[in-house]
């Protein structure tokens, strides 16, 4: 997992980083090793932005969220992924348990036709 950060408006600092990565963390177990992640970090006046993105086996996943305080940010936008990307692996746990996986959809749609 790779996790790049962006900082607008704001300098760059570690605790941030470090924050960051230790709530990501929490999603490798959803994720594959080659996954990508884009972390921006946005102040506007008084109002802190987070803006994340993953890329990961062709899907893609977004969450913004915005507050007062960075920290609260992170953990808000991470939830929202975390949220994601569990509903997700759901998806593909029920299809594979209802019959057919679903890699092997696409392939008896194009036998078919």
């Amino acid at each position: 997992m790779r996790i790049l950060f962006n900082f607008r408006n704001v300098d760059s600092s570690e605790a941030i980083k470090l924050h960051a990565r230790d709530k990501l963390a929490k999603l490798e177990k959803y994720l594959p090793r080659s996954a990508e992640i884009e972390v921006t970090v946005i102040t506007e006046r008084h109002i802190h932005r987070a803006d994340m993105c993953i890329h990961a086996r062709g899907a893609r996943y977004q969450s913004c969220e915005e507050s007062e305080d960075m920290y609260a940010s992170i953990n808000l936008a991470v939830d929202k992924l975390d949220r994601q990307l569990r509903d997700h692996s759901a998806t593909r746990t029920t299809r594979r348990r209802q019959g057919q996986a679903l890699d092997d959809l696409d392939y008896v749609e194009n036998a078919v036709s």
